[in-house]
């Protein structure tokens, strides 16, 4: 026991932090090795890929940049960018429109007209035999139809022989 009257337990073992999440060389407890160093391997396309290169048109043989063919003159009304060109459209910011107010001045909701409606409404119950239209009589169908019409084109087949 110390003079406080606690009991000692000693210095704390371990302080730790949240884990490491990720799938790059900082999450790693220590900088990894490669097995691929000194790979004799080159890239077959980096002598065929483009390069960025600032005024590479003059070095190709242009005298000025690149130009659109077709200025559109009066239409849209936008500016105009370092090169003269202007755009057809204006620009037009994103954002939120305006408020929209559906109270009147009284403070009621306003209702606006109904929405478009294509056929009336349908009147009547729900329920067992509530029809859209009028009712639809039973018909009863010869369950043999198919064998009686077989025989007969069978018999006409036999006269025509």
């Amino acid at each position: 026991m110390d003079e406080d009257g606690r009991v000692v337990t000693g210095p704390r073992n371990f302080y730790t932090t949240k884990g490491k999440k990720g799938a790059t060389d900082k999450e790693l407890f220590m900088k990894p090795t490669y097995n691929a160093i000194g790979d004799p391997f080159k890239m077959a396309a980096i002598g065929m890929t483009r390069t960025t290169k600032k005024d590479g048109h003059i070095a190709a043989g242009h005298d000025k940049n690149f130009v659109m063919a077709k200025l559109v003159n009066g239409i849209g009304g936008g500016q105009a960018n370092s090169n003269g060109i202007k755009p057809a459209y204006p620009y037009m910011p994103l954002g939120p429109g305006p408020k929209k107010n559906f109270r009147d001045e009284e403070g009621a909701v306003k209702s606006g007209p109904r929405n478009i409606t294509v056929i009336p409404g349908k009147l009547g119950k729900v329920g067992k035999n509530v029809l859209l239209g009028e009712k639809i009589p039973y018909i009863e169908d010869d369950y043999n139809a198919a064998k009686k019409l077989a025989k007969k084109e069978l018999e006409y087949h036999h006269s025509m022989v």
